[in-house]
């Protein structure tokens, strides 16, 4: 299985940093970018969590929980790598206007995707990474073949 859980949790961690830049220039949304640092911050130790308790079963899940395990990091990937990629249109040298923009383009971005806050889609993401971590702790090594589907417990 191809984890890459270490690589979005440093992303997210990268995109934290940038929106702390952000938020020093744009004080009219500085809650909602604090929010969103909370939740990358957040969903990066969850992300290493659960790839540490992946490490501890030497990677051997069942094919359900492996399927929940890839709708989420693709879910991550898709997210994080459009946040990138709207941070990475900043010019060399932004000024303040630049980040205020930069700013409102992530928030109109994830509003468009699925009508929610880059905060609430961030604490979803957390919510399911640690339900995940629940799941191998709960279940341990992949003896008994009938994990509950994560994605029957959220939808």
């Amino acid at each position: 299985m191809d984890l890459l859980l270490r690589e979005e949790a440093g992303r997210a961690q990268d995109i934290a940093e940038i929106l702390s830049t952000i938020r020093s220039s744009d004080q009219d949304h500085e809650q909602d970018i604090t929010l969103a640092i909370t939740g990358l911050n957040g969903l990066s130790w969850a992300l290493r969590e659960l790839n540490n308790q992946i490490d501890a079963v030497s990677g051997k899940v069942t094919s359900t929980f492996a399927g929940d395990l890839k709708l989420l990091q693709h879910s991550v990937a898709f997210t994080l790598q459009d946040v990138w990629t709207i941070l990475g249109k900043l010019p060399r040298v932004p000024v303040a206007a630049d980040y205020q923009d930069a700013w409102k383009e992530v928030a109109r971005y994830c509003m468009n995707m699925g009508k929610q806050t880059l905060h609430t889609r961030l604490e979803t993401y957390k919510l399911f990474t640690y339900s995940l971590c629940k799941v191998l702790s709960r279940y341990g090594t992949p003896k008994a073949l009938n994990w509950p589907s994560l994605r029957s417990i959220f939808g």
